[in-house]
């Protein structure tokens, strides 16, 4: 099982993940993966935190990074990204993979980009957040025949995270 979750930038995608995350671990489903959050300083968003599953945290991008990797005014740090990818490398069938997301930062990165395209081609279990604006390697994700895309919006943000969950139960993450 393969899902996808899209959505307009603030409508809630990480929430719904970690609300997916928090669902599988007390079904005792082991789960690997990670997700981002802004960084706000006065109000103002001057960057993202990036933080593993199992705790590890750092700084996926900042406006003051001085970096070639560039997402609008954010330099992107690919180092703490590729060592929490790093440790999933190769991808085990016995664990949910977790990603909060795919987009613009993130692919950045060979490493992250090869992890991904393996998870989908392979025989793993997905659940991730993608961006909803045209990425090639992104539309190649949402339009590969394995993944199960749904987009979030406020009309259904508080039905989605149900209608995922019943779909797993139905479909198998626990046979």
């Amino acid at each position: 099982m393969k899902i996808v979750i899209t959505g307009k930038p603030g409508i809630g995608k990480t929430t719904l993940i970690k609300k997916l995350n928090e669902y599988l671990k007390k079904k005792g489903v082991k789960t690997k993966g990670f997700y981002t959050e802004e960084i706000r300083e006065f109000g103002e968003r001057m960057g993202f935190k990036i933080r593993s599953l199992d705790g590890k945290e750092g700084i996926l991008a900042h406006k003051s990074f001085n970096t070639t990797k560039r997402v609008g005014k954010y330099g992107v740090n690919i180092k703490i990204l590729e060592e929490i990818i790093g440790e999933y490398m190769p991808p085990s069938m016995d664990v949910v993979y977790i990603i909060d997301e795919i987009g613009k930062m993130e692919l950045f990165s060979p490493l992250f980009k090869d992890f991904i395209k393996s998870i989908v081609e392979g025989n793993y279990f997905l659940i991730t957040t993608a961006a909803i604006s045209k990425i090639p390697f992104v539309d190649w994700v949402k339009s590969n025949p394995r993944i199960q895309l749904f987009q979030l919006t406020k009309s259904n943000r508080e039905k989605l995270l149900t209608l995922i969950i019943n779909k797993i139960e139905k479909e198998g993450i626990f046979k």
